[in-house]
C-alpha cells in the first residue's frame, strides 16, 4: 500500500493479537502443569515464559522453525497414543455409546447457529491474518515452495484435528458433568483418571500434559518472533537512533523486545480473571478476522483499494473487535443476544470491515498507491516469469 500509517497500524495489529493470543498459551500452560502435576498455575506460564524466551532470543528464526517441526510431532505422539489407549479402553467396558446421529442433526435454535458460523468464519478469515502464520511464510525461498508448505501444513493439521472430536465423544460419555470449580478447558486431562486406574492413568495424563505444553510452546514461541519483530524495528530501533544518533544493535534491541513480549502476556494473564482458552482464542482469530484478512484480500485481489479506504477498513475492523474484547473482558452486556454477538463478532465484524474498505475506497479514488499496478502485476505473475 506505500504508506507509513498502514504500516504502523498493522504493527499496532500484530502487537496486539499477539498478546491477546499469546494469553490463552500462558493460561493453558499453566493448566496443563497443574493437571499434571498439581502445582499453582503460575509456575506453568513462568516456566513457558523463561523457555520462549531463551528459544527466541537465542536462536531466532530458523531455531523456532525447526522447534515449531519438531514440536508438532511432539504433540502428534502425545495427542494420538492416550486417544488410542482410551478407546480400546471404552470399547473393553462397555460403555454405552453416543448417539452420532442425534449429535450430527443441525441446530434450529437462532443462537446456536449464529456461534457456529460467526466461529468458522473467525477460524477461516483469522487464520489468513494472523501474524505468527504470515510471518512463516517468509522462511520459504519463493512462492512455489510457499504455496507447497501450505498445502503440507494443511494435511498436516488435518491429521491432528482428528482426535480433539474423539475426546469430545469420550467427555459426553465418561465426563458429562464437571465437579464444582473445574474448568472445562481440562476436560481431555481428565479423562485418563475417569477411565483408567493406577499407574496407566498417571502416565496417560502426563503423555497428554506434555504434548499440550509443547503445543503452547509451539504457538507462544510463533507469537514472540512476530511481536518481538514489530516491537523491535518499529519502536526501539527507531527511539534509540533519534536517542544516540546512530542505529541500535539488532541482537540487544531484540532480545529486549522479545523479553517484553513475553513478560507482558504473562503479567495480564495473572492479573486477569481467565475467560477460557477456548473464547480469547476466538477474540484473536476474530480481530486478525476484522482487520489483515480483508486487508490481504483485497490489496492483493483489488486494483482499486486506496489508503484512506485501507486506513477506514482496519479502523472499523479494530474498533468493532475492541468492543467486542472489552464486554467480554469485562463482562459487561454478556446476556441475551448481545452476549452472543460480542462473545462472537466476526460474522459480523469482518463484513464491516470489508464493506468500509470498498465504500471509502471509492469515495477516494485519488488516494490508490501510485505503484499499485506494478505490485499486482508482480504478486500474480508465475516465479519462473519473473527476472532473476
Amino acid at each position: 500500500m506505500e504508506s507509513r500509517a498502514i504500516r504502523r497500524f498493522a504493527a499496532l495489529l500484530t502487537v496486539g493479537i499477539g498478546i491477546l493470543y499469546l494469553l490463552p498459551q500462558v493460561q493453558g500452560a499453566g493448566l496443563a502443569l497443574r493437571q499434571a502435576t498439581g502445582w499453582p498455575t503460575w509456575i506453568g506460564g513462568a516456566v513457558l515464559a523463561v523457555v520462549v524466551f531463551v528459544a527466541v532470543a537465542i536462536g531466532g528464526m530458523r531455531s523456532i522453525t525447526l522447534v515449531q517441526a519438531m514440536q508438532y510431532w511432539i504433540k502428534l505422539t502425545a495427542i494420538s497414543i492416550p486417544a488410542f489407549v482410551l478407546l480400546a479402553l471404552w470399547r473393553q467396558s462397555g460403555a454405552e455409546a453416543v448417539d452420532f446421529g442425534a449429535w450430527a442433526t443441525p441446530s434450529t435454535d437462532p443462537v446456536g447457529l449464529y456461534t457456529t458460523y460467526s466461529t468458522l468464519l473467525a477460524l477461516c478469515l483469522g487464520t489468513m491474518g494472523l501474524p505468527h502464520v504470515l510471518v512463516r511464510f517468509y522462511t520459504n525461498p519463493d512462492g512455489r515452495d510457499a504455496r507447497r508448505t501450505t498445502v503440507g501444513v494443511l494435511v498436516l493439521l488435518g491429521v491432528f484435528y482428528v482426535f480433539p472430536p474423539l475426546y469430545a465423544v469420550l467427555g459426553r460419555i465418561y465426563l458429562p458433568e464437571l465437579a464444582p470449580g473445574t474448568r472445562a478447558d481440562t476436560m481431555s486431562l481428565q479423562l485418563p483418571a475417569a477411565m483408567a486406574d493406577g499407574a496407566l492413568a498417571s502416565v496417560l495424563t502426563a503423555v497428554l500434559a506434555g504434548g499440550a505444553f509443547a503445543a503452547f510452546l509451539s504457538t507462544a514461541s510463533g507469537l514472540v518472533i512476530s511481536v518481538a519483530g514489530v516491537v523491535d524495528q518499529e519502536v526501539l530501533r527507531p527511539a534509540l537512533a533519534r536517542r544516540t544518533g546512530e542505529d541500535a544493535r539488532g541482537a540487544i534491541s531484540y532480545r529486549a523486545a522479545a523479553a517484553a513480549a513475553v513478560l507482558a502476556p504473562y503479567l495480564i494473564s495473572r492479573l486477569m480473571q481467565p475467560l477460557g482458552l477456548a473464547a480469547t482464542v476466538t477474540l484473536a482469530f476474530a480481530v486478525a478476522a476484522s482487520t489483515f484478512a480483508p486487508l490481504l484480500v483485497l490489496g492483493v485481489w483489488w486494483p482499486r483499494l486506496t489508503v484512506v479506504g485501507a486506513l477506514a477498513g482496519l479502523s472499523v475492523g479494530t474498533g468493532c473487535a475492541l468492543v467486542a474484547i472489552g464486554a467480554t473482558f469485562m463482562q459487561v452486556g454478556t446476556s441475551g443476544w448481545t452476549g452472543v454477538l460480542l462473545g462472537q463478532p466476526a460474522a459480523w465484524s469482518a463484513p464491516l470491515a470489508f464493506v468500509t474498505m470498498v465504500a471509502v475506497s471509492r469515495m477516494t479514488p485519488g488516494t490508490t498507491p501510485p505503484h499499485t499496478n506494478r505490485t499486482l502485476s508482480r504478486l500474480h505473475t508465475p516465479e519462473s516469469l519473473l527476472p532473476r
